[in-house]
């Protein structure tokens, strides 16, 4: 099997495509970063919002507390 060079036009081409490919990479990292820390922050609220539900369903708590925080949670929307 006989194989030929690349000729300049075609390494060239070879190149930019590349250099477009590790672009794009690069692109696609920081878009997965900036996913990753939306998700880490919605979880944060998650996780505040569930404590906040578990409180309320709590024994424990009095009546004035179940209805601060009620306040609280309304608040927000």
């Amino acid at each position: 099997m006989l194989v030929q060079p690349l000729t300049s036009e075609e390494a060239g081409n070879l190149e930019k495509n590349y250099d477009r490919l590790m672009q794009m990479a690069a692109e696609l990292d920081r878009a997965l970063y900036n996913v990753n820390v939306e998700m880490q922050e919605a979880y944060k609220g998650f996780l505040k919002v569930k404590t906040d539900l578990d409180m309320l369903k709590s024994e424990k708590s009095t009546l004035i507390e179940r209805s601060r925080l009620i306040s609280r949670m309304l608040s927000k929307f």
